[in-house]
């Protein structure tokens, strides 16, 4: 009987456990340049219990090694395509645009996994990630990951915390990963905003990303999935913008996931404005001819009672020439010049487009053992834009004198072993263009450490550039940027594309050669003298008739 009483109360206990697990998704399309259109699919699940055996919503799959290892937070995000930061501004929210695979995680310390070293636990936790999500994340390892700042990759990060950080840059992105990634929805990709999700619509678009962000509250759980895309749909004439969603994803929305508490669809569209004023607005009918800027306007709706296939009616412009929707005030791009087998150098360009705010930036770059920098080589030069400034601005010579380097570290790697990382305090002028040089030494590798294959080459992992505490709506922007939006418009983050770095290779053909020589002449020589040493001569009488 206590038995029966027991298992009632625990049944009772999961259900009101249960209660607290919310699920919510969105769908976010705003256009872009181009006549491209930019959609971000985000589903949240959060619990407010930490006990796995009562999930009902959350994925335990992924949750399982998270409590195991004693992991806080972690982020996995693989990408395919580049981010134009200068045509598209910035991603949603902190969104990574890393080229390949970026892996992030943080741990605590629990009682349950104190004793295994953190290498270990980091180790484990990308092998369980590279089996939920069929990605090849094996290569993670200590050769290829560093502990960076928690700011640098996790907005909310606590104080003093530092997070272990892996790229694979040359990690692609198909079908067998984004699948994984519905499955651990509610309602799968069968109902809701995921059944917008094709594969063949998704991986054909300009740019793709997909995310799985999960972390851990003092009483529970929050899981963020999040799949972002750039694509071009079919152009239609000048006068005539108006999409379905039939037009976009190739699919409708069948019906509603009945465990969504919101489920919202969210367009973003830009209203033409006549002249400087804010009080003189157009709706869009304005012909293109007409000389406007651009504000940006929100319609959302909702999608929680859909109960048949529905095709809404979307009012998205994008413009194949005309402004920008979002104009990023600092640009930064990395490059890597030179020719040889023993050096290269590299450029950092930043372009600042505030009128009178300088901005100061963090250059971090993780360098694997491959690569060593001279630091002694690091040099600094700028250059001013030719622009009318308004007649109340004042300008100081200080502002424009050296030091533009305020700060350096550089974390030596060790060699065949960790890797190393190099940070940079940039400060860049209003209106100026700042290049940033050093050189750099490639090691050569064993003949047993190149990869099988053709040779490419190695990747170089991309470069971050952090703007530091920098808020548009307290700053003057250009001429042409007075009227855009104070929401975001600066990246968070700018990622830079994986860079191709050139090694020494030796003549793999060479030993090749010799073997194939060598084998036909000993081939040759010992069949020549088998023959010799077996033959048995003998006298042959032919008898003629």
């Amino acid at each position: 009987m206590r038995l029966g009483v027991s298992a009632v109360y625990a049944s009772v206990a999961a259900v009101l456990v249960g209660a607290h697990e919310t699920y919510d998704e969105s769908l976010e399309l705003s256009s872009l340049s181009g006549g491209r259109v930019y959609s971000s699919f985000a589903f949240k699940l959060h619990s407010d219990h930490d006990n796995l055996h009562h999930f009902r919503i959350l994925p335990r799959a992924l949750l399982q090694p998270v409590k195991s290892l004693g992991v806080d937070a972690f982020q996995l995000t693989l990408t395919a395509g580049r981010w134009s930061y200068s045509s598209w501004g910035a991603p949603k929210g902190s969104q990574s645009v890393a080229s390949g695979a970026e892996v992030w995680a943080t741990f605590g310390d629990q009682n349950n996994s104190a004793s295994v070293p953190l290498t270990t636990r980091w180790r484990r936790l990308t092998s369980a990630l590279a089996g939920t999500f069929c990605a090849s994340l094996d290569a993670i390892d200590e050769t290829t990951s560093v502990s960076v700042p928690a700011q640098y990759v996790w907005n909310d990060a606590p104080a003093h915390t530092e997070v272990l950080h892996a790229y694979l840059p040359s990690e692609n992105v198909c079908t067998e990963n984004l699948t994984p990634l519905l499955k651990l929805l509610p309602c799968k990709g069968g109902a809701g905003l995921a059944s917008l999700i094709q594969m063949h619509t998704i991986l054909s678009s300009e740019f793709q990303s997909m995310s799985v962000h999960a972390r851990k509250s003092p009483s529970g759980y929050t899981v963020e999935l999040a799949v972002s895309t750039v694509m071009r749909p079919a152009q239609r004439p000048a006068d005539n913008t108006t999409w379905t969603l039939r037009e976009i994803f190739s699919r409708n929305i069948t019906a509603s996931c009945p465990i969504a508490n919101h489920s919202e669809i969210r367009i973003r569209e830009p209203i033409n404005v006549l002249d400087d004023s804010d009080e003189d607005w157009e709706d869009d009918s304005i012909h293109a001819s007409t000389p406007y800027t651009k504000r940006i306007s929100q319609k959302v709706y909702d999608t929680t009672s859909l109960d048949a296939p529905t095709d809404l009616s979307l009012q998205l412009i994008s413009p194949i020439d005309g402004p920008f929707l979002k104009f990023a005030p600092l640009q930064a791009t990395r490059q890597i010049l030179g020719f040889g087998q023993e050096r290269d150098m590299v450029r950092l360009t930043l372009h600042n487009e505030f009128i009178t705010e300088t901005m100061h930036v963090v250059y971090y770059d993780q360098l694997p053992w491959t690569v060593m920098p001279l630091m002694h080589t690091i040099n600094a030069t700028l250059s001013l834009d030719n622009m009318e400034l308004p007649q109340d601005t004042i300008e100081y010579r200080d502002d424009f004198d050296t030091p533009f380097i305020t700060s350096t570290k550089y974390r030596p790697a060790q060699l065949r072993g960790k890797m190393g990382a190099m940070e940079l305090g940039l400060r860049v002028p209003a209106q100026s263009t700042l290049h940033v040089t050093y050189a750099i030494i490639k090691r050569h590798l064993h003949y047993d450490e190149h990869l099988p294959g053709p040779h490419r080459g190695s990747d170089l992992p991309p470069a971050l550039f952090v703007p530091m505490s920098q808020s548009a709506s307290q700053h003057t922007w250009g001429q042409a940027h007075r009227h855009l939006p104070i929401e975001q418009v600066q990246a968070e983050r700018i990622y830079t594309p994986a860079s191709l770095l050139h090694t020494a290779v030796p003549d793999f053909s060479m030993p090749y050669n010799i073997i194939l020589f060598y084998s036909t002449f000993v081939a040759l020589f010992f069949g020549s003298f088998l023959n010799i040493m077996v033959r048995r001569y003998t006298d042959v009488y032919i008898e003629k008739s």
